[in-house]
């Protein structure tokens, strides 16, 4: 069966109307200090753990990402899709989805899909500005912990790629559903046998990630996968690209390798023979360094290794594992790995072991299939600095393959 055969095959899970049952989906991370703590915000959501804490209770431990291709699949018509454009994307929906009143706290937009059926498949749109809502892997891991297989399931799904510069992260279960309990519900949801869900979290727009949950009958969502993909393949940043360029379109060029440089990044001399080329990353009032390295065709060794070999230099908590995933981008293959802990990997001067960084994050990329060989890319710093530089990382390492 093809990977996307069994995105085809997924089922939907269907919502309840009742505003009772409805998760509202994200939770926020905890508010910078210029905002009143949360007791003191109306209706305020409980706080999203750091990107790599433990699961939440209900959340799933994810099954190993895959890579997908989400523009391998096209409607074979313009007339079977509509442009949108919300919160900094635009993209197609397909155009038989009518589109309902987002009445309800933080939904951008709600379509219902599958009229001909008694219940219709509803896809919600959330949206909650840059750096919230949690991140790609902690909401896929909460939404698959919300459906129970049952003999009917197809296997789940967790699927990872690029689109240009965006990242995608899709989601698909089936099963019974129990939403999870929000606010002051008196009552407690209700389990749902033979539903199934489709989710997507797109990472990498200007105005910050956007999340779609679609949820519905088994049988809606099925025939709606094929449009959900199409839907997913269609984006791509409002202001056509993630990350804005700098005067004159800057570039940085490394072994063969063009990647669009944010305005307040700077390109920097090198500090070591090693190294192939090195960023400055101004973010909270810090600086950060990313750190370029290749060393020709066939050299360098695998993706595997190096990314093991970094996570040896960090000490991490126990319950805490690495972030770890793979995406095709155009003729390259990007290998991701973040961790947090406490990092002994970094070099003085005179080439003696520094001394180690307590707390901090590492972000690190193997870009493959480079015109000159493997290129390299590690960016270790404080959690509080690194962090809000998780997705322009991402979408500046894409932008090589756009």
């Amino acid at each position: 069966m093809t990977r996307f055969a069994a995105i085809a095959a997924l089922c939907a899970l269907a919502t309840a109307c009742d505003q009772a049952r409805d998760e509202y989906t994200y939770t926020l991370p905890s508010p910078p200090p210029t905002m009143p703590p949360p007791e003191q915000q109306p209706g305020a959501l409980p706080a999203q753990p750091p990107a790599g804490s433990p699961p939440q209770a209900g959340a799933a431990v994810l099954p190993p990402a895959e890579p997908f291709d989400f523009t391998s699949q096209k409607p074979g018509s313009p007339d079977l899709m509509r442009p949108v454009e919300l919160a900094g994307y635009r993209f197609a929906v397909p155009a038989a989805w009518s589109e309902t009143t987002a009445g309800r706290p933080m939904r951008l937009a709600e379509f219902k899909a599958g009229a001909k059926h008694a219940i219709p498949t509803e896809i919600v749109v959330f949206h909650f500005g840059p750096g919230q809502g949690g991140s790609a892997e902690e909401n896929a891991a909460r939404w698959l912990g919300q459906v129970q297989p049952d003999e009917d399931s197809t296997p789940q799904e967790y699927l990872t790629g690029n689109v240009g510069p965006l990242r995608l992260t899709m989601v698909g279960a089936s099963g019974t559903y129990t939403a999870a309990q929000m606010g002051q519900a008196t009552s407690a949801p209700q389990a749902m046998p033979g539903f199934g869900l489709m989710g997507l979290v797109v990472e990498g727009g200007p105005e910050g990630s956007l999340f779609i949950r679609m949820t519905g009958p088994r049988e809606v969502v099925r025939e709606e996968s094929l449009p959900f993909v199409w839907m997913a393949g269609s984006f791509s940043p409002a202001d056509g690209g993630a990350i804005p360029a700098g005067e004159g379109g800057e570039q940085l060029d490394v072994a063969g390798l063009s990647f669009a440089l944010p305005r307040e990044w700077r390109s920097v001399p090198p500090a070591g023979a090693m190294r192939a080329a090195q960023l400055e990353i101004p973010s909270g009032g810090e600086t950060l360094e990313a750190v370029f390295f290749h060393f020709g065709p066939g050299q360098g060794g695998g993706a595997e290794a190096n990314i093991q070999r970094w996570l040896g230099q960090m000490s991490m908590p126990a319950d805490i594992a690495p972030l770890t995933s793979k995406a095709q981008v155009g003729a390259l293959t990007i290998h991701e790995v973040i961790a947090e802990g406490d990092w002994s990997g970094g070099m003085a001067p005179g080439g003696v072991p520094a001394s180690p960084q307590k707390d901090v994050r590492l972000h690190g990329f193997v870009v493959e299939g480079g015109p000159e060989g493997t290129v390299f890319i590690r960016v270790v710093g404080p959690l509080r600095a690194a962090r809000p530089v998780e997705e322009a990382l991402r979408a500046f390492v894409a932008s090589a393959g756009g």
